[in-house]
């Protein structure tokens, strides 16, 4: 018979304990990161993560603001100029995002949950400009192309969207016997 064999961990105070959690809890807060102890463990920072909640041992990084400088001269919040580009002049978050030079997701985060964001921006219907000036929605191009024979991976590299993008829109579920 198999038996599993459980691993000890000893505490600094001499402590023998079969609790992972708690010699997580006692790195932690002796200055070590998430991520050294979960290389020492040979597990994932995320379950480091979960037994150190809501702890902080002084190390952990703060989100910092960030602020631009404009053409004028002033600065301002990135998340303020993001707001006020997106749903004052009801800009597109790609298209922000691209100018700033950062991921879309940064860019969204500040607009997220927000009225008055731009069609096609977020979790709505996106459009494609084509070649003639004539807009479509993604999904319909997607299943045009994909009917013409084009490959997914051709059809996402020509739209600029991620893969799976595609695969989710062309993929058709196998139907029960």
């Amino acid at each position: 018979m198999n038996a599993l064999k459980k691993t000890i961990y000893t505490l600094d105070d001499g402590t023998k304990t079969p609790n992972r959690s708690e010699y997580m809890r006692q790195e932690f807060m002796k200055g070590r990161t998430r991520k050294e102890i979960a290389v020492e463990l040979n597990i994932k920072p995320g379950i480091v993560a979960v037994a150190t909640a809501n702890m902080d041992n002084g190390k952990l990084k703060k989100r910092s603001r960030v602020f631009l400088k404009l053409s004028d001269g002033t600065t301002v919040l990135r998340a303020d100029y993001i707001r006020q580009e997106v749903i004052g002049k009801q800009r597109q978050v790609k298209d922000v995002a691209k100018e700033l030079g950062i991921e879309y997701v940064t860019a969204y985060a500040a607009v997220r949950g927000m009225k008055g964001i731009p069609k096609g921006t977020h979790g709505g219907k996106v459009y494609l400009k084509l070649s003639d000036g004539s807009t479509i929605g993604r999904v319909e191009y997607i299943k045009q192309e994909f009917a013409k024979g084009k490959t997914r991976r051709a059809i996402a590299e020509e739209i600029d969207c991620d893969y799976q993008i595609v695969y989710a829109t062309t993929y058709k579920k196998k139907e029960k016997a």
